[in-house]
């Protein structure tokens, strides 16, 4: 790295004596010291399990954090893709990949595909209260505004309010007279 160890002390926001203690094994470092090490290249986790990160870790650990972004972006059940993590983790630690079964293998998929399913079935069904809402700002806007328009536009702007404001959670009343405005040209 560079740095005598009074400036990786300092850098890691400690002086020079604790760091000659963490080195020694006299002491633990915090984790705010850990994090400031990892910032500047430690590896972080070789210091505190002594084993060294290897890419299939690194990899694994941006499987996880792309899964649950994944997970929470498609509002599919986390505790079921946790289960099928689980699951798929089992099979591999039970099997080499010469010995997996495709019974394994479609289990797992089977699993998957049930959370999507059931995900996308979800998604589907109208939310009572968004659309209400919707109807509601819709018609209001028109009455106050003393504007018409047809049923064919006034439909084309609830779908695209209905699916603006499940995705954001809020309605949002100049959203509802801007596509009403837009809806009339």
């Amino acid at each position: 790295m560079g740095l005598s160890q009074a400036k990786f002390a300092a850098a890691c926001g400690i002086g020079k004596t604790a760091q000659y203690t963490y080195e020694a094994g006299e002491r633990t470092p915090d984790a705010a010291y850990l994090e400031a090490a990892g910032r500047l290249g430690v590896d972080v986790w070789y210091v505190v399990l002594g084993e060294r990160t290897t890419n299939d870790m690194i990899t694994t650990m941006a499987l996880r954090v792309v899964l649950n972004h994944v997970t929470e972006r498609l509002g599919l059940d986390g505790q079921q893709v946790e289960l099928a993590l689980k699951i798929a983790e089992e099979n591999e630690r039970n099997e080499t990949t010469w010995q997996r079964s495709e019974s394994d293998v479609s289990a797992t998929y089977r699993l998957v595909s049930q959370i999507v399913d059931d995900a996308l079935v979800k998604r589907d069904e109208l939310s009572q209260t968004t659309l209400q809402a919707v109807l509601e700002g819709v018609e209001s806007e028109l009455r106050e505004t003393r504007r018409d328009i047809s049923p064919a536009k006034k439909a084309a702007a609830i779908g695209f309010l209905y699916r603006s404001f499940l995705a954001t959670g809020k309605i949002d009343a100049k959203a509802i007279s801007d596509a009403l405005t837009l809806a009339m040209d």
